[in-house]
């Protein structure tokens, strides 16, 4: 008789059932929230580079003398829109000489890569997600650093 009421006991049945369903269940979680967080390190490296690129194509950040200052100016000016994104600060790459003169069209690229938070889904790639970003834009008529313009 004990036998036939062990068996018919479903005392361990929920135990079993949150066994099979607690790893999709959380697999499913981390995985919304890798993603989600994936979509908001693209925009904002896009947002980042779209601001540098108005700051350079207004001609912003020139030094009289230091040709290198300007793109220095700009990729500071990028990476410190990059918030709460776990990503190092890229470098930039511009099509022009440091960032061309007034009316050059520029087309600006960033990559980086983010890493993913948890282990489980680095399985899926060790080396991290590489995002690539571009903008092209036309300078505006400003006074370059040596005064003619």
């Amino acid at each position: 008789m004990a036998i036939l009421h062990y068996a018919r006991s479903k005392r361990g049945q929920s135990v079993v059932e949150f066994t099979l369903a607690a790893p999709l269940f959380f697999l499913a979680f981390y995985a919304i929230i890798e993603f989600s967080h994936l979509f908001y390190v693209r925009s904002t490296l896009q947002h980042s580079l779209d601001e540098a690129a108005r700051y350079m194509s207004t001609g912003q950040g020139q030094v009289s003398g230091d040709a290198s200052a300007r793109l220095a100016a700009i990729q500071s000016r990028f990476c410190g829109n990059l918030v709460a994104t776990g990503i190092a600060c890229p470098s930039l790459s511009v099509s022009t000489a440091n960032g061309g003169g007034p009316g050059d069209i520029v087309t600006v690229t960033a990559t980086g890569t983010k890493f993913f938070f948890s282990g489980f889904l680095g399985v899926l790639a060790p080396s991290g997600v590489t995002m690539t970003v571009s903008t092209i834009y036309q300078n505006e008529p400003f006074v370059t650093g040596e005064g003619n313009g």
